[in-house]
C-alpha cells in the first residue's frame, strides 16, 4: 500500500512539474528576447537520457529496500522539494535547466524501485491491475489539482508560484514518509530484542 501510494503522488507531482515545464522557462527567458529557448529541446532530450541512465543504475543497489525503502522515499522528497524550490527562487535559466534534469533523473531512479518492490511479490496479471490503478489515482489527483491550482475555474496561479506548491506538495510528502519509516524502523528495532528474549526462554525451557 505504501509503494502504491507513492507510485500515485509521486506520479502525479512529475506530471504537473513535466506538462508545465516550458512555461517556467519561457518566464525565466522569455524566446522572444533570449537566444537560450533552442536549449529547451536539447534539455529534454538530456533529461530523457539521464532518466534512462537513473532506472538502470537500480540494478546495483544493494540496500534492503525492504527495511530502508521508505525512508529512501521521504530523502527523494526532500530532494525533489529542493529542486522545485531552486526552480521557483531562480532566475538563471541554466540552473533551472540543471535542476529539471536532477529532478527527472530523481524520480526515474525511485520510481523504478517502487514498480521493482510492487513487482516481486505479484503476479503479471495482478502487476497490471495495480499499475492501472496507480496510473488512475495519479492522473486523477493531476486532473484535481491542475482545476484547482491552473485552470481559471481555480486560483488560476501563475507559473512561478505553481512551481512553489509543488515543492510544498513534495515537502508534506517527505514529512509524512520520513516520519512513518522513522517510526517503522523504531518498532522493529523494539520488536526484535522482545523475540530475541521470547525463543531464548523457549530454548531454556526445551
Amino acid at each position: 500500500m505504501r509503494w502504491s501510494v507513492w507510485w500515485a503522488l509521486s506520479t502525479c507531482g512529475w506530471m504537473l512539474v513535466v506538462n508545465y515545464i516550458q512555461n517556467l522557462w519561457e518566464n525565466i527567458s522569455p524566446s522572444a528576447t533570449n537566444e537560450t529557448r533552442v536549449y529547451n529541446g536539447a534539455v529534454e532530450s538530456v533529461a530523457t537520457i539521464m532518466g534512462a541512465l537513473g532506472a538502470f543504475s537500480v540494478s546495483y543497489i544493494q540496500t534492503n529496500l525492504s527495511k530502508w525503502g521508505e525512508i529512501l522515499l521521504g530523502c527523494s522528497s526532500v530532494f525533489k522539494c529542493g529542486l522545485l524550490l531552486l526552480m521557483y527562487w531562480t532566475t538563471s535559466i541554466w540552473a533551472c535547466y540543471a535542476a529539471y534534469v536532477a529532478y527527472i533523473l530523481l524520480y526515474n531512479f525511485v520510481i523504478t524501485i517502487t514498480q521493482y518492490q510492487l513487482a516481486v511479490g505479484l503476479n503479471t496479471r495482478r502487476f497490471a491491475l495495480l499499475f492501472g490503478a496507480n496510473t488512475f489515482m495519479a492522473v486523477s489527483l493531476n486532473t484535481l489539482l491542475t482545476v484547482i491550482i491552473i485552470d481559471q475555474a481555480g486560483f488560476g496561479l501563475d507559473v512561478e508560484t505553481q512551481f512553489l506548491i509543488y515543492s510544498v506538495y513534495f515537502g508534506i510528502l517527505a514529512f509524512i514518509f520520513l516520519l512513518h519509516g522513522s517510526y517503522d524502523r523504531l518498532l522493529s528495532k523494539r520488536t526484535k530484542p522482545a523475540e530475541v528474549n521470547q525463543d531464548d526462554n523457549a530454548q531454556n525451557v526445551d
